[in-house]
């Protein structure tokens, strides 16, 4: 053990000489600067033999196809034109080191489907910070768990009811684009449909009545509108596929941003239902609804031993 007289002079070491410090500094970045890339490109051989046998469009060095698929109608046009030209599957790529296979064929699809293998763990970690750990991404026991909890939700009986609430949510899209329509210029529906989409998502889930369809200036429609946009721009521009780089830009603060405040929405919605489900009374009134919502199911669900979803579990399920 070092004597106090010991510790003393190798601090001073460092304060007497701190070009010593910054020279260890600058040795250790490199090194693992230097690591980084050895690993990426290991990864880009790996990848590059793992699809040599599936031919794709042709790649661009830095920004691989990317590039054929913006964020348009072009997309589609380019996606209908290779699942002809590969009638199988095709490579994606994202940049220079990540790579995904496109499958255009349902035979490939019902093999990837229906496999147990691990489920895809690049794409899936750009949503987790915001959707959180729900079935969608769990595996093993957890998954299992979960999806047997969450099984009652999905029966027929109590899916019903949902029909007129996305048929409501879907005749206020209509009504909106009739009158739009009557201008005599082209729309774009994607917005429309999208606010359709969420408006009867938080129905279903959670009983409750947005209005984003009209009114798309809330807080939470923001914060959701940005996740996606910033969720797919993560997905697209490679650099952002590092954790570190990702969190220092401005674009990873916009998400952290968006990401509390659609986390704090979802958490006052459960903790105000929670509150309900204590009373006696506002029980009885929730089991006697013509339907449950998807969080009524996630409150009320016990495994076989009795024990219910936490409150960070039901967050990520809805």
């Amino acid at each position: 053990m070092a004597t106090p007289n010991e510790q003393t002079a190798h601090l001073s070491w460092f304060s007497r000489d701190p070009t010593r410090l910054l020279h260890l500094i600058v040795t250790f970045s490199l090194a693992y600067i230097l690591f980084t890339v050895i690993r990426l490109f290991r990864r880009r051989r790996w990848t590059m033999d793992s699809f040599a046998k599936f031919p794709g469009p042709q790649l661009h060095w830095l920004y691989g196809n990317v590039h054929e698929y913006p964020e348009d109608e072009r997309a589609l046009n380019n996606l209908y034109k290779y699942s002809k030209e590969y009638p199988c599957a095709c490579p994606f790529w994202t940049g220079p080191f990540n790579a995904f296979l496109l499958l255009t064929h349902p035979a490939y699809a019902k093999t990837i489907l229906s496999s147990t293998e691990p489920k895809d763990d690049v794409a899936y970690k750009f949503i987790i910070p915001w959707i959180g750990d729900g079935l969608l991404v769990l595996s093993g026991q957890k998954w299992f768990r979960h999806r047997r909890l969450l099984t009652p939700g999905f029966h027929y009986e109590i899916l019903k009811p949902y029909v007129k609430l996305v048929a409501d949510s879907t005749n206020v899209m209509l009504d909106k684009l009739e009158r739009l329509m009557q201008k005599g210029s082209s729309v774009d529906i994607y917005q429309h449909v999208s606010l359709m989409s969420l408006d009867s998502i938080m129905k279903c889930a959670f009983s409750y009545n947005s209005n984003c369809q009209v009114d798309s200036e809330n807080s939470y429609i923001k914060a959701v509108y940005d996740l996606s946009y910033l969720t797919n721009l993560r997905f697209r521009c490679f650099p952002y596929h590092s954790d570190l780089i990702f969190h220092l830009s401005p674009h990873g603060f916009r998400f952290r941003k968006a990401c509390k405040v659609a986390h704090d929405h979802t958490a006052k919605v459960i903790k105000q239902r929670k509150k309900m489900l204590k009373n006696e009374k506002e029980l009885e009134k929730i089991q006697q609804k013509r339907y449950l919502d998807f969080l009524d199911i996630l409150l009320c669900a016990r495994d076989e031993d009795g024990n219910g979803l936490s409150d960070k579990d039901i967050c990520a399920e809805v």
